[in-house]
């Protein structure tokens, strides 16, 4: 008894699953009487595209539209076998056009969505829809080991919600490719499984007796279901053109590296060295600022760190330690003829002078008014700081730019912006995905950005990291926003390797490094420059042979510095390891570190 319950309860299920697929096939008031695709390969390893389907509206007098996705995204790719392309992108459409009963339309493919998709106004009655468009890269080339090339189709693709009473489909391939050796299977049904409504349980027959052409034909494909075809021929046989462009592509960084070398031989050779003096007093009365702008060609927290060091040994300020920040108190009402221009800027900016908007032309240093007594230095005044180097860098480069250094410039701008232009002009070759462009623009300006702020701050940071001068808060703000840097680029990688190609990717990360290294690297001192550098070294060895020690034995972070460690700036600027000197400057870092967070 209970035997033949079940019985009747799995027929009446049977049954139902019979009703409602059909009846879900018409919810939609449409019924597709035929649909036929014909898909040729071409040589160049494109795609031919011509759909031809019929719709039957079920409601005479009502008008509908209807979303035809084409079958290119990789939910559509329902075998398993094949859901894991070997390339990565999503083949790319163009489409040629659309007809209605033999009447062009105008028609646009909207990939906005990510999604392929045309929008088909349905007039009352009868109308046969043609779409022909072509597609780049939806042939499978075989890898290592493999003896094949494959095309997997889904002919309807995973949005299609209408009934279709017979479903065919068409591969051609090139007569270069020999027939004999062209294999293909089709099925039909819902994603996982494989069946055919008249066999149920077995893959389609080929009806095609025609060489080089392999085609299927299928009947009442319910919604939901579609019919999808493997055609395979011998590896190489068509050729892959996507090589082609990804030559160009990885031709590009090869170029732009060959231009900087030549470059750098021609108008950035370092001239040579001098013999080294020992120097026993700052050569040229230079500043430690200037010292170490000539070092470097840069100012950053250290030559603030030294301006502020060389200000408490004259006596125009004192630096008293609390915890691990420091009070900077003014000393002086009224500055020293004489005074170098970036300590004058710095001590003006700290203190707030009326006027020191004019001050890079002032003439008479007592003439300043200053509204402040104190300066702290903590986090929350890295704003300043910054400010603080950049007007001294300012000052720097106006007095010492052209006499110390050429940049060469006009050799590098061009070169990087010309092969940023070119690398996305090829990219968009392979690529035609919306929001390409403004990936590829963004990530070329922010890893720009963050290269210069990896080779200005973070390699220097990692060098006093290793040489042991480097308190453990400040290795953990500096290694700490490293990951959400690195996460930061490699997201826009991941999404331009997607859109486009690895290879692109690639490209674009090469020429952004290239351009930051050859930008400093085509950086040359001049012959003047060269000659300071030696006097510079020859002062920098007798302080780490002769006062360095006597600093070290003198000093600790809660130290105060004095007129009788008048050298103290100069070792800072010269980046010699001196307690006092690196706590200072690592209380800056901490301030720079915490306003770039904010």
């Amino acid at each position: 008894m209970r035997c033949a319950t079940y019985c009747r309860l799995a027929a009446l299920g049977a049954l139902l699953a019979v009703l409602v697929v059909p009846a879900a096939g018409i919810s939609e008031g449409i019924t597709v009487p035929r649909f036929h695709s014909d898909i040729t390969v071409n040589t160049n390893g494109t795609l031919t595209v011509r759909e031809e389907f019929t719709l039957h509206p079920l409601h005479p007098g009502r008008y509908h539209d209807i979303f035809r996705y084409l079958p290119l995204e990789p939910r559509d790719r329902w075998d398993p076998r094949y859901a894991d392309p070997s390339i990565k992108s999503q083949p790319e459409a163009t489409l040629l056009e659309v007809r209605r009963d033999d009447q062009l339309l105008t028609v646009k493919l909207n990939t906005l969505s990510g999604h392929p998709e045309l929008r088909l106004e349905v007039l009352a009655g009868d109308h046969r829809y043609q779409i022909l468009y072509t597609v780049a890269g939806a042939i499978r080339y075989g890898g290592r080991g493999e003896a094949s090339d494959l095309l997997y189709w889904n002919e309807l693709g995973h949005s299609w919600r209408y009934l279709v009473e017979e479903a065919s489909i068409a591969v051609h391939l090139p007569i270069s490719v020999p027939g004999e050796h062209i294999s293909s299977e089709a099925y039909s049904g819902q994603q996982g499984k494989r069946d055919s409504t008249a066999n149920a349980g077995f893959d389609l027959v080929s009806t095609s007796e025609m060489p080089g052409t392999k085609s299927y034909v299928e009947h009442n494909v319910v919604p939901g279901a579609s019919l999808s075809i493997v055609v395979s021929w011998p590896k190489g046989a068509i050729e892959d053109h996507r090589f082609d462009e990804r030559k160009k592509i990885l031709s590009l960084p090869i170029a732009l590296f060959i231009y900087y070398v030549v470059a750098w031989f021609l108008v950035a050779r370092r001239p040579k060295g001098g013999a080294i003096m020992p120097q026993y007093t700052p050569p040229g009365n230079m500043s430690p600022a200037e010292m170490r702008y000539v070092l470097t060609g840069t100012c950053d927290e250290k030559t603030v760190a030294a301006i502020v060091t060389h200000l408490a040994a004259h006596r125009l300020v004192s630096v008293q330690p609390d915890g691990n920040e420091y009070v900077i108190t003014r000393l002086a009402d009224q500055l020293p003829p004489g005074l170098p221009e970036e300590e004058a800027i710095v001590f003006c900016e700290m203190f707030g002078a009326n006027n020191t908007v004019s001050l890079f032309r002032v003439s008479n240093l007592a003439k300043l008014d200053f509204s402040a007594n104190s300066f702290r230095l903590r986090p929350d005044q890295g704003n300043r700081l910054a400010s603080f180097t950049a007007s001294a860098a300012q000052s720097l480069n106006r007095r010492f730019d052209d006499s110390y250094y050429r940049r060469n410039l006009a050799y590098s701008m061009p070169a990087a912006l010309l092969a940023l232009a070119c690398a996305i002009g090829l990219g968009a070759t392979i690529a035609q995905r919306p929001g390409f462009f403004f990936m590829s623009i963004w990530f070329s300006f922010c890893g720009s950005a963050a290269s210069v702020l990896f080779a200005m701050k973070i390699i220097p940071a990692f060098r006093d990291l290793f040489r042991g001068r480097m308190t453990i808060s400040r290795k953990f703000s500096l290694l700490a926003p490293l990951p959400i840097l690195l996460g930061f680029l490699g997201f826009p990688i991941i999404l331009l390797e997607h859109m486009a190609d690895p290879a692109y990717a690639a490209s674009l990360v090469a020429i952004i490094i290239l351009n930051i290294v050859f930008v400093f690297l085509l950086q040359a001192p001049t012959a003047l420059c060269r000659d300071r550098r030696d006097e510079v070294e020859g002062f920098r060895q007798f302080l780490a042979a002769v006062e360095l020690d006597r600093v070290d034995r003198a000093n600790n972070p809660h130290w105060t510095p004095t007129l009788d460690i008048d050298y103290l700036a100069y070792a800072i600027a010269l980046d010699l390891k001196q307690a006092w000197g690196d706590h200072l400057v690592c209380a800056m870092n901490n301030a720079f570190t915490t306003a770039a967070g904010e």
